[in-house]
């Protein structure tokens, strides 16, 4: 599980007023105890960089003070290979992408494949009354 978080996205920045980008990389232990302690901000940035249920896998951050941080030009962390003291590697598939404002307004983008298959699942269920 990868969670990145973003801030000052699309404002001028200065030293005052930094962008700053944060992945941080948790295994399964890790993340169902993430959701356990309510799923906030505090909880994982607190959080040491290790292998044990309360930690997590590894992290990395970049920061910006100088012009706008935007998504459009690039300037914003890629998921990668981290390391810290055994490699974890994001490559493959993704299982789910989620977007919001904050940890609690993140909502799941679907896959076009799930909206189809209920799309036609419905579709039957009509014409399944409607031949009734």
């Amino acid at each position: 599980m990868a969670i990145s978080i973003f801030e000052n996205v699309g404002t001028a920045l200065s030293a005052e007023n930094q962008g700053e980008a944060s992945v941080y990389v948790l295994n399964e232990d890790q993340f169902e105890d993430f959701v356990a302690n309510g799923r906030s901000e505090i909880n994982l940035t607190g959080r040491s960089t290790g292998s044990g249920s309360n930690q997590v896998t590894s992290f990395t951050t970049d920061t910006v003070t100088s012009g706008t941080y935007t998504f459009a030009n690039g300037n914003f962390m890629g998921l990668a290979s981290y390391s810290y003291p055994f490699s974890v590697t994001l490559e493959g598939t993704y299982d789910e992408l989620r977007w919001g404002t904050d940890l609690d307004s993140v909502t799941v983008i679907p896959e076009p494949s799930t909206l189809v298959l209920m799309g036609l699942s419905l579709l039957g269920l009509a014409l399944y009354r409607r031949k009734r």
